[in-house]
């Protein structure tokens, strides 16, 4: 037995209707799960004074309780959002730190004349100071009060790779070195 074509193209309509009306309602029930949880964050201490990083919590330039807005719910849809959306860097001060192994990086900085201290912002892997996410760190920061300053990998925004040695996450000697450097630098801004 044959089933009509109207009726088959029929079930076929509905089916998909159906799909679709299922869709939508994970959809909106994700909608609804994503906007009602906070995400938090956790902050661990600094590795020169063992002081809390969560000055700048209660400071207000960064908050504990992160709610993504309705618009761009996943972190997918940030990402390409923050990719398409740039905001214009900073006028930065830009010097090359040399290592003691004989490589070097790069810091970009701005340094207010009165600041509440000083916040190192260390970019992503294949990041620097001119990324929009670093850019949106260093304005907030700046807009509160503070000064900035970025450093910058091994071989990344123009700096020479000297040495065989590149940046990994397991190494946190040149993190170290530049965190020392600013330390001597700029000793009232901490």
């Amino acid at each position: 037995m044959r089933v009509p074509v109207k009726l088959a193209a029929r079930a076929r309509q509905i089916f998909s209707y159906s799909v679709l009306a299922c869709l939508v309602m994970y959809k909106s029930y994700s909608i609804y799960k994503t906007i009602k949880r906070e995400q938090t964050f956790t902050y661990t201490e600094n590795c020169l004074n063992g002081t809390s990083n969560s000055v700048l919590v209660d400071s207000g330039v960064i908050s504990d309780n992160f709610k993504p807005s309705y618009m761009i719910l996943s972190g997918i849809a940030q990402t390409v959002y923050a990719g398409i959306v740039r905001v214009p860097a900073p006028s930065y001060t830009r010097e090359i730190l040399g290592l003691p192994d004989g490589g070097q990086i790069s810091l970009q900085s701005i340094i207010l004349g009165e600041s509440k201290g000083i916040v190192a912002v260390i970019p992503g892997i294949w990041g620097d100071g001119n990324d929009s996410y670093v850019v949106n760190t260093v304005n907030t920061a700046v807009d509160s009060g503070y000064s900035v300053v970025v450093i910058n990998h091994r071989g990344l925004n123009g700096t020479k790779l000297l040495t065989p040695i590149t940046y990994h996450g397991g190494s946190s000697f040149d993190t170290k070195s530049a965190l020392e450097y600013i330390r001597k630098k700029y000793p009232s801004k901490h």
